[in-house]
């Protein structure tokens, strides 16, 4: 078990910024590739999905394990509204409305009926890419945990 209850010296504060830049370099360089090119896109993606996964994990859901399908039916529930966009990443709301209908075209998002965006249904099913981004972000983190415990920041 990783142990972050104790007190950090200056010296971890600063390793822990250096280490976790490296990780957050990571993290936007596979994001942008995932996301047409355009960090920003993937800023919007993940508040779409994570919005919709908070009621997920809220509900106890996330313990249970089910299909793909089962789960994009639960994600398609809460939609997003342009304004939650633009305050939650700080991209204006007509850049924010822009991107989100480019999302939409590209087949990352859907539109519902009262104006708020899903993650399309069955995108997440059906697109390798996602697999090898969420691969991607586990071989990040558990760097970045590595580092940590090497460097003597965090410790088992």
């Amino acid at each position: 078990m990783i142990n972050f209850n104790s007190v950090p010296s200056p010296v971890k504060n600063r390793i822990f910024g250096f280490k976790f830049g490296d990780f957050f370099i990571e993290i936007c360089r596979v994001l942008k590739k995932f996301a047409d090119n355009d960090i920003d896109n993937a800023l919007i993606i993940y508040v779409v999905a994570n919005a919709a996964m908070q009621d997920v994990v809220e509900s106890g859901m996330h313990t249970k394990e089910m299909s793909d399908s089962e789960l994009m039916g639960l994600l398609s529930a809460r939609g997003v509204n342009i304004s939650t966009v633009s305050n939650t990443t700080g991209i204006d709301r007509a850049t924010a409305r822009r991107k989100l209908k480019k999302l939409e075209g590209l087949g990352f998002l859907m539109r519902k009926d009262d104006g708020t965006f899903i993650i399309k249904p069955g995108f997440a099913s059906n697109n390798t890419d996602v697999e090898t981004l969420v691969e991607a972000q586990w071989v990040a983190l558990r760097k970045l945990i590595k580092d940590l415990i090497k460097y003597g920041v965090i410790t088992e």
